[in-house]
């Protein structure tokens, strides 16, 4: 994503290979802990998350993955929709290019000042080198240097937990999300192994996830025992992009679906419960009813739902086969029993929605999955700010992210006109550099696009919280006059 810097040049260069008393000490170490597969059973159980609650600080902490990615704006979106009475500041520290060495080295900076109350952790894509995999003999040099990369993962996780922990943050590990070995893609080439290895860095959460009372959320097994089911349907299909790395919008979602799932986050919007015969209200869940009548063969009541359904996003729709997200996660549940039998029709706020037969809903209807109720609608607002908002993450991102490749030397905060002049001479130097190379512009742009961002930092920090505020007012639900008219036997 960025230019290649003289800090990532360092880095990338970075020998592989230690000394054999090193290697010696490390197999040592990794034999005592027995870090293996069979290290899932003998380590202490790692409790899964729980929800965010009331003026939590939710920071997540990632590589590209989550810099880039998605997963997170719609958990946010499930919080704002499913707890808008709760106040949730949620902060973006995923670092293109990064790892666990190197979140350490940008703690201070780029992810303590969020003062977080929750941080998770999904590392290991960079972690695991992936050009150390592929079609290459397994020398025994080669294996001393995978052991002896995943045993610095090890250490250099370890102490980033302990570093938030220190802090007072609850801190909630995820396991990598895959690399996918497996799907029919000519676009990209295979480096057999790197998924191994990530399996090898999620079994080690669960142990130090286990060992230091955090919690975990699996992304690494459960996509990667669905992107198998995918494929025996269609071998091309896949949760990752052709690259092989990054999870496509579909996998971004059903990231979202495994964390709140890990959070044993509830799959109730709301759920009324009616008896047409004898005007009774048998269960209200999260909502209030109130003004319930009936007359003939008509029901009419008011309903004050305390959140709103969740707007799956038109994108995502697809994925809505793989993962049962509505019926775990997202159920507006109507029921009304002792019906005339017949269909009705139902309207909410004067506007038709849909017919329903009357054993429809004596059995009980999800109002989730009707994309033309008022809520739905209000929904969809909250759905377009959040998207936003994600946006507007992504250009904050933009600077800080090129401050650690590029100005890792520069103490921070890290003032424009301190460094205007020798990024413009970079940038100058690499546009020479590349000239008529197909990674000239891309290349060069990367230090314009930092001139400019850096210039409205500030705006565009505060930017974010405006649109924070104004999806807490969206998301915030109003009461509904509900209408079942019996329209034919």
């Amino acid at each position: 994503m960025f230019s290649e810097s003289p800090r990532l040049r360092t880095l990338r260069d970075r020998p592989l290979v230690c000394s054999n008393k090193l290697l010696a000490a490390l197999v040592v170490i990794l034999a005592a802990a027995s870090w293996g597969g069979s290290m899932a059973n003998a380590a202490p159980a790692a409790p899964q998350g729980t929800l965010f609650q009331n003026n939590d600080r939710w920071t997540a902490v990632g590589d590209s993955i989550t810099h880039g990615g998605t997963y997170y704006a719609w958990v946010y979106l499930y919080y704002a929709t499913r707890f808008p009475d709760r106040k949730i500041d949620f902060f973006n520290a995923g670092n293109s290019g990064d790892d666990a060495h190197g979140t350490l080295q940008r703690y201070d900076w780029d992810i303590q000042p969020h003062k977080s109350t929750v941080a998770s952790i999904m590392l290991g894509m960079n972690d695991v080198r992936r050009e150390i995999y592929g079609d290459m003999p397994l020398t025994n040099q080669l294996r001393d240097q995978r052991t002896y990369i995943l045993e610095g993962y090890r250490s250099y996780m370890t102490q980033l937990v302990k570093r938030l922990q220190a802090d007072g943050t609850r801190v909630l590990l995820i396991t990598p999300s895959i690399y996918d070995e497996t799907a029919r893609n000519p676009q990209s080439g295979v480096l057999t192994g790197v998924n191994g290895a990530l399996g090898e860095c999620a079994t080690f959460m669960r142990k130090l996830a286990g060992e230091t009372g955090c919690s975990v959320i699996d992304f690494h097994d459960s996509m990667g025992a669905l992107n198998a089911r995918i494929q025996a349907q269609d071998p091309a299909a896949s949760l990752i992009k052709p690259d092989r790395i990054h999870p496509n919008p579909l996998g971004h979602f059903v990231m979202a679906y495994l964390f709140l799932k890990g959070q044993q986050a509830p799959a109730v919007v709301s759920s009324v419960s009616l008896d047409a015969t004898g005007t009774r209200v048998l269960e209200s869940e999260n909502a209030t009813v109130a003004d319930l009548a009936v007359r003939n063969h008509e029901v009419t009541f008011t309903l004050s739902e305390k959140a709103l359904p969740y707007p799956v996003d038109k994108e995502q729709e697809p994925a809505l086969a793989w993962v049962p997200f509505n019926d775990e996660l997202n159920r507006e549940m109507l029921k009304i029993s002792g019906l005339a039998p017949g269909e009705y029709q139902l309207s909410i706020d004067g506007d038709a929605v849909r017919r329903f037969k009357s054993d429809q809903l004596a059995t009980g209807i999800n109002l989730a999955l009707e994309k033309n109720t008022p809520q739905a609608r209000q929904a969809a607002g909250v759905l377009e700010l959040v998207k936003a908002w994600c946006k507007q993450v992504q250009e904050v991102r933009m600077t800080a992210t090129f401050e650690f490749w590029n100005l890792g030397d520069v103490p921070h905060p890290i003032a424009l006109e301190a460094v205007r002049g020798r990024v413009q001479a970079d940038m100058a130097r690499l546009a020479e550099q590349l000239k008529d190379t197909p990674k000239e512009l891309y290349q060069v742009d990367n230090y314009a696009r930092y001139l400019k961002t850096k210039s409205c930092e500030a705006a565009n920090i505060a930017m974010l919280g405006e649109i924070a505020d104004k999806i807490r007012a969206a998301a915030s639900p109003r009461p509904h006059a509900y209408k079942l008219i019996w329209v034919q036997p």
